[in-house]
């Protein structure tokens, strides 16, 4: 370990450690540090100590909140023996406490060497007492940690030399360290109040213990007394730590999903505007073109009832007409397709009379006008003569008409 500590995500960004001192079986007092992550960084929010009661707990420590324990005192025993890492823990017991029953005991250990531990015991009775005490109050204990061993993961953090021996006072033990493990240790006269950095942490030496103990959720120290209450609060922690990992995890996904449907909501909905303006522009050209379109149905049906649409044969006509004169016939007017006033729904209107063309001449004798009238009625283009007006005032004078020819075809 070197460098800055290295976080995981936890259950809640904080971690307790607390340091149990035991005066007797049932007596003990508390000594907590409370450890804050903050931006990847570890703060130290809080240290204090209060006495082992349910009022002054209630105050330091809330329901439901993981702790680490390292126990102190009397009824602690730490001794170094001869003693390999595969030997039974009832032998290596033994030789630290000979004549004692392994039921009765907590036995933790620490390896030197090959040959060497550091055996570390307590009664059951006294940790007993301690988890029911935080049980009781809903703190759950996942971890404890006998003697000063709980303080080896911080060594690396101290500046110390590898390889060479040093001695260090930590709380009421004068320590012999080498490697970042403890190899030697005796009681000290008095606490060591002496303060050490902790890679940019100000920590006071009377609660270093405390501070090791809460360490020990990042550190995860393998210097830990066997319990199966232990253990089944462990993996429920190891279980509320990864459920809360995965829940911050899939609150980011659901944050970034919120976030990329607003950015694509923002952006469709920019295109809509600019779709949903053209719209409207094409809504009132296609508004102007059905009103261009309806007025030229309109005139179109004006046209088409007054048969001007039709394919024009009025030269043709015209023309026949004039070559069907006799000689003392002579036209004054000709109309073609003349209009008619009628009244539509009480108002007046005028329509154009096509397949009718009105003529108006004069003639000389009534006769030639007989005779013409019927050269007309003979041509295959004319359906009918009809005399609307023939009149001579005197003998010799020449006699006026109006004829009105209809011509074959649709009305």
């Amino acid at each position: 370990m070197k460098g800055s500590f290295q976080i995981d995500i936890l259950t809640k960004n904080t971690a307790l450690g607390v340091e149990c001192t035991l005066s007797d079986e049932h007596d003990f007092r508390f000594r907590l540090c409370e450890l804050l992550e903050k931006k990847k960084k570890l703060e130290l929010k809080r240290c204090t100590e209060f006495a082992a009661n349910e009022q002054e707990l209630k105050q330091h420590i809330k329901s439901e909140t993981p702790i680490n324990i390292i126990i102190q005192g009397r009824g602690v025993i730490s001794k170094k023996v001869n003693a390999g890492a595969g030997e039974d823990d009832a032998a290596v017991l033994n030789k630290c406490l000979p004549g004692s029953a392994a039921d009765d005991f907590y036995l933790q250990r620490s390896q030197i060497d090959e040959d060497t531990t550091y055996v570390s015991i307590v009664r059951k009775n006294s940790v007993k007492h301690i988890i029911d005490f935080f049980a009781k109050n809903k703190i759950l204990v996942v971890g404890i940690t006998l003697g000063p061993f709980g303080a080896e993961d911080l060594f690396p953090f101290l500046n110390m030399e590898s390889f060479v021996e040093q001695d260090i006072d930590l709380g009421n033990y004068r320590l012999t360290v080498a490697s970042n493990k403890i190899i030697n240790l005796k009681q000290a006269g008095s606490e060591s109040n002496i303060s050490y950095n902790i890679q940019g942490i100000d920590v006071e030496g009377t609660y270093i213990y405390a501070f090791a103990a809460a360490m020990g959720f990042y550190l995860q120290t393998a210097n830990k007394i066997s319990h199966p209450d232990l253990s089944q609060n462990e993996a429920e922690y190891s279980e509320l730590k990864t459920h809360h990992k995965l829940i911050r995890w899939v609150l980011m996904g659901v944050a970034f999903v919120c976030i990329a449907n607003f950015a694509v909501y923002k952006y469709y909905r920019s295109q809509f505007k600019d779709y949903f303006s053209q719209v409207q522009i094409n809504q009132e050209s296609l508004k102007s073109f059905d009103n261009m379109k309806l007025q030229f149905e309109e005139k179109k049906d004006v046209l088409d009832k007054n048969g001007l649409l039709q394919a024009s044969r009025i030269s043709y006509y015209s023309d026949k007409i004039a070559a069907s004169l006799l000689n003392n016939i002579r036209l004054t007017k000709l109309e073609s397709f003349p209009m008619k006033k009628i009244s539509v729904e009480g108002l007046e209107d005028y329509i154009f009379q096509n397949e009718k063309i009105i003529v108006s001449g004069t003639c000389e004798e009534s006769i030639d006008f007989n005779s013409w009238e019927r050269i007309l009625k003979k041509m295959s283009w004319v359906k009918s003569v009809s005399i609307i007006n023939y009149m001579q005032e005197k003998s010799g004078e020449l006699a006026k008409f109006t004829i009105e020819i209809e011509l074959k075809g649709k009305k």
